[in-house]
């Protein structure tokens, strides 16, 4: 559904413990949402967007949000 449109990723907290400590992750599995910026060259919040469902549709339907107000931002 978000092939192509969405970059994944998945950290090992045991390993990176100090990238799961900047982001605030606190509970595992835990699910953030970063936006990015056209080119990459905009700055994030390390903590990003916090995605408070596992759910796959609940967070489809979010990330669908999120690239929805992005498109109308451009």
């Amino acid at each position: 559904i978000l092939e192509g449109r969405v970059k994944l990723a998945k950290i090992d907290c045991d390993r990176h413990p100090g990238v799961c400590q900047t982001a605030s992750v606190r509970a595992y599995p835990s699910i953030r949402l970063y936006l990015g910026g056209p080119g990459g060259g905009v700055r994030q919040d390390p903590q990003g967007v916090a995605v408070q469902s596992q759910h796959r549709d609940a967070v489809v339907s979010l990330v669908e949000q999120f690239l929805a107000r992005r498109h109308d931002e451009l």
